[in-house]
């Protein structure tokens, strides 16, 4: 639910990074005080310090599973009444992690991931802040981690075993007359495209974290499979280099894990795209 804009928000404006630091501060007071919080840990970019002025707020609480319920209701509301709240949403990514992003005064973004205790697990880039429990490092430490890096090999057949789908319907809403379709199925193949190029180069490319620190000849590359416009010929010629930078990672991918290449699905792809171009499909 959305409250009313604070009166300071009529005037567009940025929020300040000690504005940032006093929230941040203010928060982490009250969430120790609370004795139903039974830890609290930095996420993401918070656990090692604000990258920059346009850094947001990450937060992991946590709480015993009997008090779980009730500190996600009690701290979804408590925000509301602590900080000039604009807007907010949450997501339930399982009934024990629920997490809550808040839209403050300033364009400043605070995201609380609510945790219960029994589902701890292994995770990069967390860092206690204050744990009531004494358990949370140890099971940080010994619990497996499920951000581990995805296996090259598994993931190289995935994307080789469904990459046709994408290309086929790609074609086929272009001869329909949607290429807005067709361009959905081009941004779908460019995407598997750079989560391969983030594996060689060990980058975290999920959401475009990293994208950008993909080698420049990489992205130049991909850069001209974007379209200014829809029309039909523009969008089969993005599909066709988009495919060609596809099976360039998928190359790379295959040496690297020791499997086979990708040599017969390319060439099955490449002339089916270049046939179904022609008309010779029709």
């Amino acid at each position: 639910m959305n409250r009313k804009c604070p009166e300071s928000l009529s005037q567009v404006r940025k929020f300040t990074p000690g504005e940032r630091k006093e929230i941040l501060d203010r928060l982490l007071k009250e969430l120790d005080a609370d004795p139903a919080v039974a830890g609290v840990m930095f996420a993401e970019s918070t656990s090692e310090g604000f990258r920059d002025d346009y850094s947001d707020i990450d937060l992991i609480v946590i709480a015993k599973p009997d008090d779980f319920a009730s500190v996600v209701k009690a701290w979804a509301g408590r925000i509301q009444s602590m900080f000039p709240v604009v807007s907010q949403f949450h997501g339930v990514e399982h009934e024990r992690k629920i997490i809550y992003c808040f839209l403050l005064e300033g364009f400043l973004e605070l995201d609380m991931l609510f945790e219960s205790l029994d589902t701890l697990s292994a995770k990069t880039r967390r860092k206690i802040v204050f744990d009531r429990t004494g358990r949370m490092s140890d099971m940080l430490q010994s619990s497996p981690s499920d951000t581990g890096p995805v296996p090259l090999d598994s993931y190289y057949r995935a994307c080789m075993n469904s990459i046709w789908y994408h290309v086929t319907h790609a074609v086929t809403a272009l001869h329909r007359g949607h290429q807005w379709k067709a361009l959905h199925e081009v941004d779908q193949i460019r995407s598997r495209t750079l989560s391969l190029f983030g594996l060689l180069k060990g980058l975290n490319v999920e959401d475009y974290a990293e994208v950008d620190h993909l080698p420049a000849e990489i992205l130049a590359k991909l850069e001209k499979t974007l379209v200014a416009e829809t029309a039909k010929d523009g969008v089969f010629q993005a599909l066709r280099l988009t495919l060609d930078s596809f099976f360039q990672a998928a190359r790379e991918i295959a040496a690297k894990a020791d499997v086979e290449p990708p040599d017969e699905i390319e060439s099955l792809l490449i002339k089916y795209l270049d046939a179904s171009k022609a008309g010779a499909l029709d």
